[in-house]
């Protein structure tokens, strides 16, 4: 498991457009910043991956979160994330948000979305 890092910014962001999730990143980053407990910034994460597998409805846009996954997870490709067995793929989901700033990522790319007025 690595940190993500400055790689990670444009598979994040496909897949965003490709999802259309901007009112769903909106809503996890108003969810963190409220988030005082690390119980509660938990939820949040998880929240937020919930939101992610809710709105995955293709192969594209599947393929496109395994993708992005498989950077930071350290696997070779999105077939590396989605062989993974469940349990460690949960695992590894929950130390990505827990050796993240998920929140500042997410607000990040979400800017990178957002038209210029």
């Amino acid at each position: 498991m690595r940190k993500l890092n400055g790689g990670d910014v444009f598979v994040a962001l496909r897949a965003l457009r490709a999802v259309d999730l901007k009112e769903t990143v909106a809503a996890f980053t108003e969810r963190a910043e409220v988030a005082k407990t690390e119980d509660e910034k938990k939820a949040a994460n998880a929240a937020l991956f919930e939101a992610l597998i809710k709105n995955v409805t293709d192969e594209k846009t599947e393929d496109l979160v395994f993708t992005f996954l498989a950077g930071p997870f350290e696997k070779e490709n999105a077939a590396g994330v989605r062989a993974m067995d469940l349990d460690e793929l949960g695992e590894c989901l929950e130390r990505l948000a827990e050796e993240n700033d998920l929140k500042l990522f997410f607000e990040r790319v979400q800017r990178m979305i957002r038209p210029r007025s």
